[in-house]
């Protein structure tokens, strides 16, 4: 009942937006609320973790990953295979992008 009347001003009614989610995810300044797209949130934590990768060899997380799929291997030339949960492909996927970094 709330997103209901958070979208369409009435409880009832569900199926009627007052606004645009584009327009919601403006910064507050620019007439929007703020709200980060989930998309570019996700990307930036995906690359967070490529940052962990290079940064903080103490995490047993970065351990784990360097042991079992990286495995002597540099994160840039580790092949895009089946192995590994579909986060970790997705940050072979995000290579590109945080080369640049």
């Amino acid at each position: 009942m709330c997103s209901a009347f958070l979208w369409s001003g009435s409880p009832t009614q569900t199926h009627k937006a007052k606004v645009s989610w584009a327009d919601v995810c403006y910064p507050k300044e620019e007439g929007g609320l703020g709200v980060r797209r989930l998309r570019d949130t996700s990307k930036v934590y995906a690359l967070r973790l490529i940052w962990r990768l290079f940064t903080q060899s103490t995490s047993l997380w970065v351990c784990w990953i360097k042991h079992y799929l990286l495995r002597q291997n540099s994160f840039w030339d580790v092949r895009d295979d089946s192995q590994g949960s579909w986060m970790w492909r997705k940050l072979l996927k995000l290579r590109d992008l945080a080369y640049e970094f």
